[in-house]
């Protein structure tokens, strides 16, 4: 039944995919987007620098791709973004597709060694990624620690980062993915880079970094307020 599920969603998405794609863009143009960002380490993500590792809650994905597209345009392609190979996650390998991100199936908690192998190949040529940590199946807002092995492993820093919609929908689905409405003000917070020594403790580091998500989140709220 899962194949089978997969096969439909597929074959549904090809069909209805320009439509939506057109739609999703109208909706992302009538957003008002502010950031918080002391730093600046947002618009520094795609620049000649060092690279980073994103860290954003699964429920953020829209808000989030929507602005570095908005900040950033044609330099989105120089961020990589891990998607679920599920068959949800082929739609959301789709958006980022089409909003200039460059995409990799996989997820660091299942089948995680070769999904671990190919972010450290993409941070090597020198491009940004995006990981939830707590996807792709959850549970919601609960870091697993495969992102900071990847700091780890390849040596850069994390740059988390949340959001908030005052005026949003909400997907059924385990990560309440947030979906602002027409014309919603979207608050993105950026918070300080991350690094990580040799041999730390990646349990506790995954749980410290879900704080700090936690906290980023109640941030962009009370902005939004």
């Amino acid at each position: 039944m899962g194949a089978l599920r997969r096969r439909t969603i597929r074959a549904a998405g090809r069909l209805l995919w320009p439509l939506l794609y057109l739609l999703l863009r109208l909706l992302i143009r009538s957003w008002r987007i502010r950031l918080i960002d002391a730093a600046g380490s947002v618009d520094e993500l795609a620049g000649a620098g060092e690279p980073r590792v994103l860290a954003l809650w699964h429920s953020d994905l829209l808000p989030c791709g929507a602005l570095l597209h908005r900040r950033l345009g044609p330099r989105c392609a120089s961020i990589t973004g891990l998607v679920s190979g599920s068959a949800d996650g082929e739609i959301l390998a789709r958006v980022a597709a089409g909003f200039g991100f460059h995409a990799i199936r996989g997820s660091t908690s299942r089948g995680g060694l070769a999904a671990l192998r190919n972010l450290y190949r993409e941070i090597k040529q020198g491009r940004s990624i995006g990981i939830a940590p707590d996807g792709p199946r959850g549970p919601a807002r609960v870091a697993q620690t495969g992102i900071v092995q990847v700091a780890m492993l390849s040596g850069v820093a994390i740059l988390p980062v949340a959001a908030h919609a005052r005026r949003a929908w909400r997907a059924r689905s385990w990560d309440r993915m947030v979906i602002p409405k027409p014309f919603a003000e979207v608050v993105l917070v950026a918070g300080e880079l991350l690094r990580y020594e040799s041999g730390a403790d990646v349990e506790r580091e995954a749980k410290a970094l879900e704080g700090i998500l936690s906290g980023l989140s109640r941030r962009a709220e009370q902005h939004a307020a």
